[in-house]
């Protein structure tokens, strides 16, 4: 059986002009073709919740190319298509049989992927994921199956879910005694960021970013060039706020958003020398009073894939002198309200 090698060797980079890769399960002499309709549909960070549905802002949509790999059901790769337009259905000529097909957009460029494993295996990178209202993209992707058969048409549809969870910080409720006076916010961070995954969403290398909330170096990130958190578009917000006691501040108009990647790990975890393994995300609100810097992190277990979680504080106490450490009971109380497609849940946590 004599198999065609098919390759457009120059794609031009304009708007909606794209390029198609045939290559090892492609198409025999004994073989018939039909066709896929494909409709990509990015899914945008919604809930169906009893709270406010969450739009998704223009940053979180931008689409900037779009790769089609259609697999035969022996895992070979049969088609790869690249186009950087799904506002309309994509009409794909393919052999027939039982199809896998998988929609990777803003991912990164691969090379030598001939099987499906070896792009569920492929790993995706925080650093390429910072999408900011200036430019960036978030990576999406998503699969499905069809049945293609001789001079016919299958349609497919594919949602394509980002890999990060959005983490937000809403309200901030200054109830501090009267002694201790007015507060500055100089920075909001993320720590315990989860910063690599595989394209089928299983856990990547172990790459983690602002781990406890230091540098790699173990200084502790305040933004300062020497001091800086990674992936900082994403992970660190310079806000710089006076705050008077006995204050609620609303921060819905505030463009606070952070971004990181799923990561399950509910409590802190070390190995038998006492190093990082693993720990939960936290969202650390860094404050400073009567001149001196104190830390409130707020730990979000289980940050999960495509989720948006809204968290609002409440200080009533000096924090911790830690990014990293709890401060003491009754200090102050944080709520963090997780929202997707299906039900809200609400945690309340006493920190």
């Amino acid at each position: 059986m004599k198999i065609k090698h098919l390759l457009f060797a120059t794609c031009f980079a304009l708007l909606s002009v794209s390029c198609t890769r045939e290559t090892l399960g492609s198409r025999t002499a004994s073989e018939g073709t039909g066709t896929i309709l494909l409709s990509v549909i990015p899914d945008g960070i919604t809930t169906k919740a009893t709270s406010p549905d969450i739009t998704a802002l223009s940053h979180e949509t931008r689409i900037e190319k779009v790769d089609i790999y259609v697999f035969e059901s022996s895992g070979l790769l049969n088609l790869h298509h690249q186009t950087d337009k799904i506002s309309e259905a994509i009409p794909l000529s393919v052999t027939t049989g039982d199809k896998e097909i998988w929609a990777v957009l803003n991912g990164p460029t691969l090379g030598g992927i001939v099987r499906v494993s070896d792009l569920k295996e492929a790993i995706i990178s925080l650093q390429d994921n910072q999408a900011t209202p200036s430019g960036g993209t978030f990576t999406m992707a998503g699969s499905n199956t069809c049945k293609v058969t001789a001079s016919g048409t299958a349609a497919c549809n594919i949602t394509a879910e980002r890999f990060v969870a959005r983490v937000r910080l809403t309200k901030v409720d200054v109830r501090l005694p009267v002694s201790y006076g007015s507060v500055t916010f100089p920075y909001v961070m993320l720590t315990n960021v989860v910063a690599d995954q595989r394209l089928d969403g299983g856990k990547g290398q172990g790459v983690w970013y602002n781990k406890k909330g230091r540098t790699e170096s173990g200084a502790i990130i305040d933004g300062t060039s020497s001091a800086k958190a990674q992936a900082e578009a994403v992970t660190f917000y310079a806000w710089n706020k006076h705050v008077n006691n006995n204050t609620t501040v609303d921060l819905t108009g505030e463009p606070m958003y952070f971004y990181g990647f799923d990561n399950p790990a509910t409590q802190d975890k070390t190995d038998a020398y006492g190093a990082f393994l693993e720990e939960p995300t936290r969202l650390v609100v860094a404050a400073t009073i009567s001149g001196r810097t104190y830390y409130y992190p707020v730990t979000i277990p289980g940050l999960a894939r495509n989720k948006a979680y809204e968290v609002q504080l409440t200080i009533t106490g000096l924090g911790s002198d830690d990014p990293d450490v709890i401060p003491q009971r009754g200090d102050a109380s944080a709520t963090v309200i997780v929202k997707s497609w299906g039900e809200g849940a609400v945690i309340n946590e006493t920190i």
